[in-house]
Parts: C-alpha cells; sequence; structure tokens
C-alpha cells in the first residue's frame, strides 16, 4: 500500500514537525525516526527541497509514480554464482546464484519510492563521508562503495565503519561525490516520485536468441521476480534469487532491471553477466553510457555523442558500436574506418573527438526524436546492450514530390498550394487538362492525397454566367469554416475581352454547390476591359471571409487610367460587396495601385497595403486600408525619411501586422536599369518607418512572401533567376531577420538533387507560423530521383518538422 502518496503539499511542514516519516511501502529499524528528534537543519533541507522542486518544475503534491530514468540507476554490481551443492568434480551445478543491490537514486530510506521522507536519513546522516573503490578497479565505474556489503560486523543494524554501514550510506550519497551534505536533495528532486516495486531478472540460455523474464518464486507479484523488501531496515538492500531450471551446459546470460507496478514501467537494465555452467566462469559484460550534447537543435546542427562513460566491471572496453540515426543499422565499428554517412543519411560527416566521444553533423530534421545508440564491446568480445538517447532535430526535409504525370496521384494538374490554419491540412487546386474543370486535393498523410472536382464549366450556375465561352484558365483559393467544411474561391478568366468572374464553391452533404461571388460590370465581349479578379482571400472571422477584386479599365488613354477596388465579403453564407479604397485615379507624376494582398492582423483587422510614388521627389509614400472590426475602412499613411535610397519603381510584396497593430511590409524596389532589384523590409513603429536592405544580389521576380514566426523573428522568401550558384539553374532562397538587424540567408529550398531545366520556380510558397510546410512547384528535366518527369509541372515539398510539435 502506498499510504504516502496521498499527503498533500499543504500538510508537509505540519509533518515534518509532528509525524514520523517512515517509508509507505513498509520502513523499519532507525529509519522510523520521529521528526521531533531530527536536527534544525532539517527544516532547511524540507525548504531546500521545495525551492529544488519549483525549480525543476517539479509537482510537490504528486502521487502518481514512474519507474526510475537515467544510468544512474543501473545495477550496477550483478554478480553470479554457480550452485553446486557436492562442489567441483562431482554432480552438475543445479542453477545460478543471483545477487545485486539495489539503486534508486533519491530513495535514502529505502522504502522504494522517492518523497518526502527521503529527507529523514539525510538529515541524520548530515556531514558523514562515503568510501568509493579506485574506478580502476571497476572499468572506470567511479560509484563503486569500498568492502563487502553483506559484512554488517556481527551487529543489526551495521556496526558503524563495517562495510554494510558504508553501503548504507552510499545510498543517501545522491551525487556521489563522497559526502552526504545539503547538495544530495537535489537528486530528490530529479528523481521525485521515481519508484520500484521489484525486479525483472532476464535470461538468455544456450541455444536461445532472446532474453525472457523469470517468474518469481510463489507470492511474488505479477509481473516481477522478485519483490522488493517490505522491511528494508537500515542495512543495505541486498537481492538474491535462485535459477533453479539453469541445469543444461554451456553459456546462461543474465540482467536485470526495475520494474514499477503502479505505472507499468521498466527502469533501466543493468549490464549482462555471463556464466558458464560448465567451468563456473563469469563475465560481466560492459555497460554502455551515452549522452548526447545538445539534445535538440536545428538542422543542420553537430552533436556530439559522449560514450566515453561506458565501462566494464570487470575488463576493459576494447570498441564500440555506433548506431547515429537511431534507425537499427549499425552505422560504425570503432576499430573500421569512419564511415562517410550513416545508413540513411541523416549524417554527413563524423569527427572523433576522443575514444569513445564523437561529434556528428545531422542533415536534416526529423518528425520523431532520434535515438542514437551505442553498443560497448570488451576485450573478450562480450557486448552490452544497445544504449540509446533521445535527440530532436528539427530542420527541412524533402518530405514528397508531386508531379503532374501518368504517375502522379492526382487527375489534375497542381498549380497552388495553400495551408489551412483552422484545420492544419496543406492544399492543392489545379485544373484538367483542358481546363473546364477545377479539382481540390488535400494532403491527408504523409504523401497521401485525397481529390474531388468541384467546379465544372458544364454546370448551369457557370453556364449562365459565361455561356459557351472556353475557359483560358482558372484555379481555386480553398478555405475551412469553422466547422471544417471546405469553400473554394475560384477565378476565371476567357479568352475573349480579358474578362473575369469569381465564383464560390461550397461543399453541403457531399456535393459542391456554386455561387456567383462577383462579374465584371461592362460585359465579357468589351475588348477594351482589363478587369482582374484578384482571388486573394483572408479570414477574419471563423466562417467569415474577404476576397479583393480589382477593376482596372485600362484602354489606356494618355495621361490617365482610373481603377477600382472591391472586397467581396463571406460571412456564413452571406455575401456582399464592399468599396475599400473607393475609386484611385492614376495621375501625371504620381501612381497609386492597390496590391492582391489583404492581411488579418493579430487584433482581427484586415489590411490592404496600397503604395504611391511621387516621381517629381522620389521620397515614397506607403499607404494602407485598414478594416476595423464593424466593417469600416480607413485610410493610413506614412512617408519614408528623405534619404531613404528607394527608387521610384516600388512594388509593395507582403504585409505583416504586428501584435501592436503596426505593419511590416516587404517592398521590391527595381533599379532604374531595369536589371537588378532590391527587397526591402519597412517597419513602422510609433508612426515613424525604418528600413532594412535585404539583398541586392540577385535579380529578383514577380512573388515574395513574408511570414513572422516568433516574436521578432521574420522569415521572407522570393524567387530568383539571375546570378545563381554554380549548377544551379533556378532557385528560391528565404532570408530570417532575427530581430531589427540581423539577417540570415537560408537556402533551405534549394533542391538538392539534380536541376531545375525548365520552367524553374514557378510557384507558390506556404511558409507557416510554425514553419510547416514550403512547396515548390516547377517544371523539371531533370530530377535524379523522380523517374519520368520530362518536362511536367508539380511540387516540390519540402518539410520543416520539429519533434517537439
Amino acid at each position: 500500500m502506498k499510504c504516502c502518496r496521498a499527503i498533500t503539499l499543504a500538510l508537509l511542514p505540519l509533518l515534518l514537525g509532528t509525524m514520523l516519516l517512515a517509508g509507505c511501502r513498509g520502513g523499519s529499524g532507525s529509519d522510523q525516526s520521529s521528526l521531533t528528534d531530527i536536527r534544525p537543519p532539517d527544516s532547511e533541507l524540507h525548504d531546500f527541497l521545495m525551492s529544488e522542486l519549483a525549480r525543476l518544475g517539479k509537482d510537490p503534491a504528486k502521487t502518481t509514480s514512474e519507474a526510475a530514468k537515467g544510468d544512474a540507476n543501473r545495477v550496477f554490481d550483478l554478480d553470479l554464482a554457480l550452485i553446486d551443492p557436492d562442489g567441483p568434480g562431482g554432480d552438475p551445478p543445479t542453477g545460478v546464484s543471483i545477487n545485486w543491490s539495489e539503486v534508486l537514486i533519491g530513495d535514502y530510506d529505502q522504502n522504494g519510492q522517492v518523497n518526502v521522507s527521503d529527507l529523514t536519513p539525510l538529515g541524520r546522516e548530515l556531514n558523514s563521508t562515503v568510501v568509493y573503490d579506485d574506478k580502476t578497479l571497476h572499468g572506470g565505474f567511479a560509484g563503486w562503495p569500498t568492502g563487502d556489503p553483506t559484512d554488517d560486523g556481527g551487529e543489526t543494524p551495521p556496526a558503524t565503519e563495517s562495510p554494510a554501514a558504508n553501503w548504507r550510506q552510499a545510498r543517501i550519497d545522491g551525487d556521489r561525490n563522497g559526502l552526504l551534505t545539503q547538495a544530495d536533495i537535489t537528486p530528490i528532486a530529479v528523481h521525485w516520485q521515481e519508484a520500484l516495486s521489484g525486479y525483472r531478472i532476464y535470461r538468455q540460455a544456450p541455444g536461445e536468441t532472446e532474453f525472457t523474464i523469470l517468474p518469481g518464486q510463489p507470492g511474488t507479484s505479477d509481473g516481477l521476480s522478485v519483490n522488493h523488501p517490505t522491511a528494508p531496515g537500515n542495512a543495505p538492500v541486498l537481492y538474491s534469487f535462485e535459477d533453479e531450471n539453469a541445469s543444461a551446459s554451456g553459456i546462461y546470460l543474465y540482467y536485470v532491471a526495475p520494474f514499477d507496478l503502479q505505472s507499468q514501467q521498466q527502469g533501466p537494465a543493468s549490464g549482462i553477466v555471463s556464466i558458464d555452467l560448465d567451468t563456473g566462469t563469469v563475465n560481466s559484460s560492459p555497460v554502455a553510457n551515452l549522452s548526447v550534447t545538445p539534445d535538440f537543435a536545428g538542422a543542420p546542427a553537430e552533436i556530439t555523442l559522449d560514450a566515453s562513460a561506458s565501462y566494464d566491471p570487470d575488463g576493459s572496453i576494447a570498441a564500440w558500436e555506433w548506431d547515429f540515426d537511431g534507425d537499427g543499422i549499425t552505422d560504425w565499428l570503432s576499430t573500421d574506418p569512419i564511415p562517410e554517412t550513416s545508413s540513411d543519411g541523416t549524417v554527413d560527416s563524423f569527427v572523433e573527438v576522443k575514444t569513445g566521444k564523437m561529434r556528428a553533423s545531422y542533415n536534416r530534421g526529423n518528425a520523431d526524436y532520434l535515438h542514437p545508440s551505442v553498443t560497448a564491446i570488451d576485450d573478450l568480445s562480450a557486448a552490452s546492450l544497445p544504449i540509446d538517447a533521445q535527440l530532436g532535430i528539427s530542420g527541412w526535409v524533402d518530405s514528397e514530390f508531386i508531379w503532374a504525370t501518368n504517375d502522379n496521384p492526382f487527375s489534375f494538374t497542381p498549380a497552388r498550394y495553400f495551408y489551412d490554419e483552422l484545420t492544419g491540412q496543406l492544399l492543392c487546386t489545379g485544373t484538367s487538362s483542358d481546363q473546364r474543370a477545377l479539382y481540390l486535393g488535400i494532403r491527408t498523410g504523409f504523401e497521401q492525397w485525397e481529390e474531388e472536382k468541384v467546379f465544372d464549366t458544364d454546370d448551369p450556375v457557370v453556364h449562365a454566367v459565361v455561356g459557351d465561352e472556353f475557359i483560358r484558365y482558372n484555379y481555386g483559393h480553398p478555405v475551412f469554416r469553422a466547422d471544417g467544411s471546405p469553400i473554394v474561391f475560384i477565378t476565371v478568366t476567357y479568352t475573349i475581352g480579358f474578362a473575369n468572374a469569381l465564383f464560390l464553391a461550397e461543399k453541403n452533404n457531399g456535393t459542391w454547390d456554386l455561387s456567383v461571388l462577383y462579374e465584371s460590370p461592362e460585359g465579357f465581349n468589351n475588348a477594351t476591359l482589363a478587369a482582374t479578379i484578384e482571388n486573394a482571400v483572408t479570414r477574419i472571422g471563423p466562417s467569415e471571409f474577404l476576397a479583393l477584386v480589382g477593376e482596372n479599365y485600362d484602354s489606356r488613354p494618355e495621361p490617365s487610367t482610373s481603377a477600382r477596388y472591391l472586397a467581396v465579403h463571406y460571412d456564413n453564407g452571406e455575401i456582399s460587396v464592399e468599396n475599400p479604397s473607393l475609386d484611385l485615379i492614376y495621375k501625371e507624376n504620381q501612381f497609386r495601385q492597390t496590391t492582391s494582398l489583404i492581411t488579418t492582423g493579430l487584433d482581427g483587422k484586415a489590411y490592404i497595403p496600397l503604395e504611391y510614388a511621387g516621381f517629381s521627389t522620389g521620397i515614397p509614400e506607403i499607404r494602407y486600408l485598414v478594416r476595423d472590426n464593424s466593417g469600416i475602412w480607413k485610410l493610413q499613411q506614412f512617408s519614408f525619411p528623405e534619404e531613404t535610397q528607394l527608387n521610384v519603381t516600388m512594388l509593395i510584396r507582403d504585409l505583416l501586422v504586428k501584435a501592436s497593430g503596426e505593419p511590416t511590409l516587404l517592398i521590391s524596389n527595381e533599379a532604374d536599369d531595369m536589371k537588378s532589384e532590391q527587397l526591402v523590409l519597412a517597419n513602422v513603429q510609433s508612426g515613424d518607418w525604418s528600413i532594412q536592405y535585404l539583398q541586392n544580389q540577385y535579380r529578383t521576380l514577380a512573388r515574395y512572401d513574408l511570414h513572422e514566426i516568433i516574436g521578432n523573428r521574420i522569415v521572407t522568401c522570393n524567387y530568383n533567376n539571375g546570378l545563381l550558384p554554380e549548377g544551379i539553374k533556378n532557385w528560391a532562397p528565404c532570408f530570417a531577420i532575427e530581430g531589427p538587424k540581423t539577417i540570415n540567408e537560408n537556402l533551405f529550398f534549394l533542391p538538392q538533387q539534380g536541376n531545375f531545366e525548365s520552367g524553374g520556380v514557378a510557384g507558390v510558397f506556404e511558409l507557416l507560423p510554425s514553419t510547416l510546410f514550403a512547396v515548390i512547384s516547377a517544371n523539371s528535366d531533370e530530377y535524379s530521383n523522380i523517374p519520368n518527369t520530362g518536362a511536367s509541372p508539380g511540387a516540390f515539398i519540402r518539410e520543416r518538422v520539429d519533434p517537439r510539435n
């Protein structure tokens, strides 16, 4: 019965002053001391324990247990002996005797659980010393107490200064430094509520290929080979078990591991010990120990894997077997030449820091934690159990390739890729080969997609608007309503007159229904009309969206041209049209234009950036529209300082809204010679604009995306087709801006195998606030990992993975 687990934090100070701190799993002898006898330092010990629990984020009132953790909780003195009643030369041995001492770091009262009662023996033995053997006597293990733990000096409890007393005090020396001080409270906090109910004994008999658990004697708890003693007293807790079924000729292998019945968890296994029933020879296999530093990093990352603390109790370690990527395949035996990569390519370089210590370069992230492992091998070729360590590597991985070929999973050509933050789903839309039908693909799993047709020119609603006209191009912007049902905004363009219409497809009861959100007011056969309907869509509520519409009357009579911009407002099936920007007029010596961008801020407001440049002064002004929560649009305007080095041809590429409600703008600034282009980041704080020149090395193309990841970290991606690295025809760099000044160029969208020979990076990026996905759609003549691609459009998808998410 685990009686003490019900103690609440509020009662602890009272209990420390008035009650016995006996082990709730059983305690006897001098462990059952009254707290009234504890010397004054114990109140300080209690306070320090509470502070350590708070520092480590542990709950002092926690009552549920868990198995022991860490290398320090391995049994280190497992020993075997033949059971041979008539001695050598007589009848064969009748079994094997298995002996070891209990290890549970922080459990100083030896009740089988780490809790507040462990302060009592520490307080009693404060400032005592422990004597440990020289580690060279035990293959490098430094925590072996001096003496025979069974030698109690003929007294119960063990006599002072006896070897058994030394082993008992070593149990209280949680940091194993030889001195019992307040510092030994920290191991109690680190291992808080770790417990053992007893041990499991594993055996592999001659001719067997696997270890099996030995059943306990009658009365032993299910799942255990031996129970924790109910009243361990003040002597060291020692275990002895007789395996009477070990009688066949040959070598038997054993190891033990602690087990907690409440949590049904097993703790760390001891080293393997073998015994030859024919000769009685006992050999302790080495015990592997592995640590990784750091234990979490973003790829590419250099990780140090240190197994130098491994030891062999009765010999020496001759070699290590390394599995750097944790895939179960040995990457390197340390007596062989160092490999070039790990088995799955996750690690692409290695440096041997010293014997048993490696530095490995991990080149890509992993959606799950990696578990690199090491196996120690001694000079008698005995091997340890493989020991692994948890390692988190986040980064960009090549997750899948989607191509519009005969092998493509879609029956349509993907055109654009999207990510819906509400559902966390990656989506793509594209058209049939005759461009008369629109399809939606939803990513349902790793390299798994489901597709369905959402739009067809034969639909009566479409026919009523366009008649028999042939659709030149269409695509959709999919989003999800609050209930998870999809809707798709669809732009339709015609070959005659360049006229446009905007449709909405809603899925209801398994079928797609169409609505007309907008159609050009001048008709579809006016050859002078060059209307555009941008399907830039943003969510301003759970099922409330805005889509920006631009009507450009572009017959271009000099010197002026007019433009009008509308916002189509969709709210739970209700459709309305708003006029956020009024009529914008082109005039001589000034230029105004809205972009296709709508941004939603953390404050729930919608933003549309405008652009204005004075040709006469060369000093650009920035304007943007803000829609408040009541639906009113207001114009905001800021000017750059006169010393700003911007050229007159300027386009806003993207807009972010900070938590303060102030915008951050990404601007492309084309030089007068039209051969180069700067990328500029503009921030406004308290009405004052400042800018950063991000790059001007490459000729940048038409699309940019700006994404705030966390805090002041901003990532922007742009297309390039100019001064490129040797051997690469097209690429797409991304910049990570950390804070106000630091710019880090990360080329994590650069394909590593082959070149994109035609079409280049011709698609769209989707980089999420949680940095999960990036998509490049492109045409490829040569891609070494993708067979039969030809020059088909498709998508190269890289995924930003983080095992902590």
